[in-house]
């Protein structure tokens, strides 16, 4: 007989030095709320909880300050809240994303007092990415870093051209491919990742 997934753990006794460690269905560790399944969905809902707040006050506050002030705050205080840790949780629920997704783009209603426009429209506003793309722009940052310093395994290491240049400049880690179609190539990683 075999147990499914979610009911593996419940059996298991863990002893050290004759002492019974407890399980727990959930713990925090460092900010981050990890759950016995890795679904980061507590972590989420905390993290939308307090950032809801902060909104909420910049809804309030959104006639009496300028717009320049609250997207600083928006940027300075709301989302790092969306964004902490995000290589850790980067792979949560599509539901878990839709509601850091819409937190933003109630802060940037709030800013710009619009409830008209499109979620990507106040994004370009305001000069923002998705909170997807900062998660998948970390992502691939994470990777370059690796590939930069030798910590990438061979064939990642492979697609990327470092150049050995003496100046220390901001672009001048790796070689930025050219695509023939211009749309066609910027979409991968070998474009992006030494772009980003």
């Amino acid at each position: 007989m075999s147990l499914g997934p979610r009911n593996c753990h419940k059996d298991l006794h863990i002893v050290i030095n004759d002492t019974v460690i407890d399980q727990k269905p959930e713990i925090m560790l460092l900010g981050v709320t990890l759950d016995d399944q890795l679904s980061f969905s507590s972590h989420v809902s905390n993290v939308c909880r307090k950032a809801s707040c902060q909104t909420g006050v910049l809804l309030r506050l959104r006639n009496l300050i300028p717009i320049s002030a609250k997207l600083h705050i928006v940027k300075f205080a709301i989302l790092p809240h969306l964004t902490y840790c995000q290589a850790v949780w980067r792979f949560c629920r599509s539901s878990d994303a839709r509601k850091l997704e819409r937190i933003q783009e109630r802060a940037l209603r709030a800013v710009y007092c619009d409830n008209k426009s499109t979620y990507e429209e106040l994004l370009q506003r305001a000069k923002l990415p998705t909170l997807l793309t900062r998660r998948l722009q970390a992502a691939i940052a994470i990777i370059m870093y690796k590939v930069k310093n030798g910590l990438a395994p061979p064939y990642i290491a492979e697609l990327f051209v470092v150049t050995n240049s003496q100046c220390h400049l901001r672009n001048s880690d790796f070689t930025i491919p050219k695509f023939r179609p211009v749309a066609h190539g910027k979409h991968s990683l070998t474009y992006s990742g030494p772009v980003i």
